[in-house]
């Protein structure tokens, strides 16, 4: 599954990618924006084995996975998307992004990365409801989403603890109804 606009690409997470995975979830820059102010501490062998649970040799695709996003001609990553708790059902799923790369952020490529895997999950999965979360004080991130259409369905208040500095904060939960 690979989808590709005019300056970004986006496609599955292979193997190869597992280093520079760790390097970025083990990033406390990269990863506090998510509420992991000292990352997610995981070995080489930890992030192989997430990227081999995304993949399934089955004809349906898997409920969870995950993708580059690669920026260029040289194809060179920038960040992760992924979507997880697909229920095809109910044509629904969560997704997540993050620009990776400091000097790729406030750039736009986020809003286009996103826009694209919207695309590719309707397509591709069918969904017709997307959902996601994000903490309340990632400001430019949920101005991002409220751009791209996602309405906020509620704040959960302390929802989220950081046991790294005991803090408890506030989550958004966004939905998009895309058309099928």
């Amino acid at each position: 599954m690979t989808k590709s606009n005019s300056s970004l690409t986006i496609r599955e997470v292979c193997l190869e990618d597992a280093a520079l995975l760790m390097q970025w979830w083990n990033d406390p820059e990269i990863m506090g924006h998510v509420g992991l102010p000292a990352g997610l501490g995981l070995s080489l062998a930890d992030v192989q084995k997430s990227i081999r649970k995304g993949k399934s040799g089955e004809s349906q695709p898997p409920s969870s996975m995950l993708f580059m996003v690669l920026l260029g001609t040289e194809k060179r990553p920038i960040g992760e998307l992924n979507y997880s708790g697909w229920d095809p059902v109910r044509s629904t799923v969560a997704v997540g992004i993050k620009i990776c790369e400091i000097g790729s952020r406030r750039c736009g490529h986020g809003r286009a990365a996103l826009g694209e895997f919207l695309k590719l999950l309707q397509s591709r999965l069918g969904v017709s409801t997307v959902t996601l979360d994000v903490l309340a004080r990632n400001i430019p991130a949920w101005r991002l989403y409220e751009e791209l259409g996602f309405r906020l369905v509620r704040r959960r208040r302390d929802a989220y603890h950081c046991a790294e500095t005991d803090e408890l904060l506030d989550v958004l939960d966004y939905c998009l109804d895309v058309d099928g």
